[in-house]
């Protein structure tokens, strides 16, 4: 359907729970062994895995994966320095690291910048102050990039002729499965909700579909 060559694809499977489907590396797609059984059951009929494989082979096709290494690559060092961290705050505060000791620690980077700047220290500050910035900005680029390749690759099964079959797999895979985002999550969150993805499936069939009618005279 898209003329791929099967051994241009290596596929995984991967144990798991909950159904899933990723793509990696050059040529890599994996799905969980729950995606496998749900086949099996016939909870996820053909047409339907179908559409979502096609789905990871669009990751592929629209060339995602490889600048989603390159974000993984650019975010070592700010996850890096997050972790040490958080880390050295719960040690100091003999408890696991939470969210609220995730917004002390980025308080305190607040004021050690304000310190160093206010002393004449500008390359401890400047340093102090890239850290803070890069533990905003990384991941939220990381988590746009990611929602916008998921949109792409949505968009090559659609073009596929897939669109109501993917929609369909993505109903029937995150039903019982919704959590409400509040909105302070939604920047950070790296994959569209459901509901978005099948809106922009069905927009994406309809206006395929209204190209293909002949015109009137």
């Amino acid at each position: 359907m898209t003329g791929t060559a099967a051994g241009n694809v290596e596929l995984y499977v991967q144990n798991a729970r909950l159904p899933n489907a990723h793509a990696a590396g050059g040529r890599s797609v994996a799905v969980t062994s729950r995606v496998l059984e749900d086949h099996r059951v016939s909870r996820l009929p053909e047409d339907q895995l179908v559409a979502l494989l096609v789905h990871e082979l669009g990751h592929h096709a629209t060339g995602a994966t490889r600048p989603m290494l390159l974000v993984s690559f650019l975010d070592a060092p700010w996850r890096l320095a997050a972790s040490l961290l958080t880390g050295l705050a719960s040690i100091l505060a003999d408890r696991p690291p939470r969210r609220g000791m995730l917004i002390v620690v980025v308080a305190a980077l607040a004021m050690a910048v304000t310190r160093a700047l206010l002393q004449g220290q500008w390359m401890v500050g400047g340093v102090l102050a890239f850290v803070g910035l890069a533990e905003v900005l990384c991941p939220l680029a990381d988590a746009a990039i990611s929602r916008r390749s998921e949109f792409a690759a949505d968009r090559f099964a659609a073009d596929h002729g897939l669109g109501l079959e993917l929609a369909a797999a993505l109903h029937a895979m995150h039903d019982g499965l919704r959590v409400a985002a509040g909105w302070s999550r939604r920047p950070l969150a790296s994959h569209p909700s459901p509901e978005q993805r099948i809106r922009a499936l069905l927009a994406a069939t309809a206006a395929s579909r209204g190209s293909l009618r002949p015109g009137r005279d």
